[in-house]
This record gives structure tokens, sequence and C-alpha cells, in this order.
């Protein structure tokens, strides 16, 4: 198992969950109960953010298979240039089409719209050849070394906090 497949099957977890979780409110003309509908809400949402942090964690290692040492840098400051960008401009597109059309309906095929790109990225990520170094790196690490480490370093175990919350 290497990063390209942990990314992929994350991708794909997260488009699922993502579905499920737009279509869950349909339930209720089943005359499911409300404290059934609740439950499942609060699980594939917390499955949802399970996923989308495991596809988070994978993007640094896969950036090692599209760069190389001369522009390592400038390849990763593009890329979180241009993936913030992309999330402001998705943000004022959703927040002006929610201030049009003001219904719970536009809310649900937003997710069911974003479950399947997710879907769509996932398989177009099968193209995607690993090499074995993202996969050595990740096999050289070792977690509990790792906690530590950040554990007993205060701006690093501050980073950390801070990006979790910044995260959730």
């Amino acid at each position: 198992w290497g990063a390209g497949l942990t990314l992929r099957l994350a991708w794909l977890f997260c488009g699922l969950t993502a579905i499920i979780l737009a279509l869950i409110p349909f339930m209720e003309y089943i005359k499911l109960n409300q404290y059934w509908v609740i439950f499942l809400i609060t699980c594939v949402t917390f499955l949802f953010f399970v996923f989308k942090s495991i596809g988070t964690a994978t993007t640094q290692p896969l950036m090692g298979e599209f760069t190389n040492s001369d522009n390592r840098g400038e390849f990763s400051s593009k890329y979180f240039l241009c993936y913030t960008i992309a999330n402001i401009l998705a943000m004022l597109c959703i927040i002006s089409l929610f201030y049009c059309h003001k219904t719970l309906i536009i809310f649900q095929l937003l997710i069911l719209l974003g479950g399947l790109i997710k879907l769509a990225c996932s398989y177009l990520f099968i193209g995607l050849h690993e090499t074995e170094v993202p996969r050595n790196s990740a096999r050289s690490i070792i977690t509990k070394k790792l906690l530590f480490t950040i554990w007993n370093n205060k701006s690093y175990r501050n980073f950390l906090f801070c990006r979790s919350f910044s995260r959730a």
C-alpha cells in the first residue's frame, strides 16, 4: 500500500460518504425514526472527516512524485497557492448560490455534487504510477518516535494543535 492507493481509497470513501450524507434527509420520507436519522448523519459525517483527513496526510509524500530537488519548493508553494485560491473561489460560488436560492435541496445537491466530484477524482487518480520513494519514506517513519518528538517539542506540539483545530 502506497500513498497513491491510500489517497485513491480515501477520495473514494470520502465521495461515497458525502453522497450518503446528501441522501440521508430523504429517509424521512420512508418514516424512519428521527433519532436514527440523526445518528446516521452523525456517523456518516464522522466517517467523511476521517477519510478527508487520511487524504490530506497522503498528499505530501506524493508531491515527491511530481518534483525533483530543483523545483520542489516552487512546486509545493504553487500547489498550495492554487489550492487556496480554488477553495476561496468555490466558497464564493457556494455563498452566491445560497444567496440566490435559499432551499435545502440546493444544499443537498451541492453535497451530492461534491461527492460525485470526489468519486471522479479517485477514478482519475488511478492512473498515477507511484515509485517506491513515497512508500519507503512512509515505512521509515516510526509513529511512536514521531509522536514522542512532537510531544516533547513545544513548537511542534503547538503547530500540531493549531493545524488540527484549523482543519476541524
